[in-house]
């Protein structure tokens, strides 16, 4: 389950504050932590993750999602130049910052996803901030 924008044939493409989709996403683990009986929940973060996210990946991502070259090119040109550490780094606290984060991450979701399942290991995730819960 991730919540903060990330476009998916089950979720469609939403983008909002990021106060509301963490709350959101804390009383969602609440719920299932009551629902699905888990015993642990193992809450994780990535530290400085914005900070970290490499402009040469993100675009492969980007690709791979089918997203236009030419958009891809101009989003590289604004990145290239909103940060001072050259290719790497999304601003923090912008939406479209989170939308990018998001993809970002997408391989590493579906690998922990089907890791999870084959352990009986639940995987909720809020931007940087994966939660595992298992019984």
């Amino acid at each position: 389950m991730r919540l903060s924008g990330t476009p998916s044939e089950e979720q469609p493409l939403h983008v909002s504050s990021w106060h509301h989709l963490w709350l959101k996403f804390r009383d969602q683990v609440r719920r299932r932590y009551r629902q699905d009986g888990y015993r642990y929940l193992l809450n994780t973060d990535l530290v400085s993750y914005f900070d970290h996210v490499n402009h040469r990946m993100l675009k492969q991502q980007l690709v791979d999602h089918g997203i236009q070259t030419a958009l891809i090119d101009e989003l590289m040109k604004l990145l290239a130049q909103w940060h001072t550490n050259p290719g790497v780094g999304l601003l923090q606290g912008h939406n479209p910052s989170s939308l990018l984060g998001n993809i970002y991450l997408d391989p590493v979701d579906k690998v922990m996803y089907e890791r999870g399942t084959s352990i009986c290991v639940t995987l909720m995730i809020y931007m940087s901030s994966p939660t595992l819960g298992w019984t």
